[in-house]
């Protein structure tokens, strides 16, 4: 698949959500050499949940961002969604991936759970940083999967 195709069709999805709730979602795109090994349907699911989730954070006027990037050396690539929300505390931040745990009343708790095991699935890992790296704020999944 290619990855910058998959980031500009989860945008035009999600882009109707955004607006209704007054926020923008933005692309970081680095250039990519060509196409890369993944399931095009599960990575739309991992991005879809990470989006929905920020959005969900999101003031109006919030910002997300969706992007990747790979590694120097070429052995894989980042492929990520940040946000200049609340983010989440570090005592949260251990139990997030957990199936069933959720801070929204009509919530599942299942959408991160589904994130990890799908990053999992592509031999990758998922993190999170909040706030992200040099920012008072916010919030940063990064899915790295091997190239």
């Amino acid at each position: 698949m290619d990855i910058l195709e998959l980031i500009d069709h989860i945008a035009r999805l999600m882009k109707p959500d955004a607006r209704a709730a007054g926020v923008e979602i933005q692309q970081k795109l680095a250039p990519f050499p060509g196409k890369i090994h993944m399931d095009f349907s599960q990575m739309t699911q991992v991005l879809l949940n990470l989006v929905l989730n920020a959005i969900h954070s999101l003031e109006p006027g919030g910002i997300i961002q969706i992007g990747a990037e790979p590694d120097e050396d070429g052995t894989f690539f980042s492929l990520w969604v940040e946000d200049d929300g609340p983010g989440i505390a570090e005592k949260k931040r251990e139990i997030i991936f957990d199936p069933f745990y959720t801070t929204r009343e009509k919530g599942t708790g299942l959408g991160l759970a589904i994130v990890q095991k799908i990053v999992e699935a592509h031999d990758g890992k998922i993190r999170v940083e909040s706030p992200p790296g040099g920012k008072p704020a916010g919030c940063r999944f990064t899915a790295e999967i091997p190239l």
